[in-house]
Parts: structure tokens; sequence; C-alpha cells
């Protein structure tokens, strides 16, 4: 959802995977596949992936937040699903 210079694979990719998955979730939905789809936007997150970009620790998220989110995606009840979700740190702003 962000797009910062420098970083135009990144954000490209980032933009084909969010395709994808909602290509997945109406394959999914159509042909009635035993299969959930979920899509989690995190902000930045506080990893070493993160740390050449030099954001400032209150707009990193610690990727425990992120696994929470992901463990209840994986463990609602078999007839729902987390479509999309977007989860940023409160000093951020939305959307991203």
């Amino acid at each position: 959802l962000t797009v910062g210079a420098g970083a135009a694979a990144y954000n490209t990719s980032k933009a084909a995977m969010l395709k994808l998955a909602e290509i997945a979730q109406t394959e999914v939905r159509e042909q009635a596949l035993p299969a959930r789809v979920s899509i989690l936007n995190p902000a930045a997150m506080a990893t070493p992936m993160m740390d050449r970009w030099g954001l400032p620790a209150e707009r990193m998220m610690d990727p425990e937040v992120v696994a929470g989110l992901v463990r209840t995606a994986v463990t609602l009840p078999a007839d729902a699903v987390l479509q999309q979700a977007v989860i940023t740190p409160r000093v951020e702003w939305f959307p991203r």
C-alpha cells in the first residue's frame, strides 16, 4: 500500500501478490474449495530487512502483532475468512 522511492521491485511484487490473492479468493469461492485465502497488509515491522530504511522506532511494528493476526485468521471457524486486513501502528495514518 505504501510506495517508497528506490523500492520499485519490492512495491511491484507486493502489488502483484495482492492481485494474486484476490484471484485465489475468487477461485476458491467459485469452486467451493476447502481453503481460505487471507491478505494481510502490515506496516513496516521491526525486522532486519527494514534496518536500511532508517525509519524511527515508533513507526515500526512488532512482528508479534502480525503473528497474532495470522493466528486469528487460521483459527476462525471453517465458514469464516479474514479476507483482507491493514495493520498499522497508531502513529500511522490510513490509508498508508
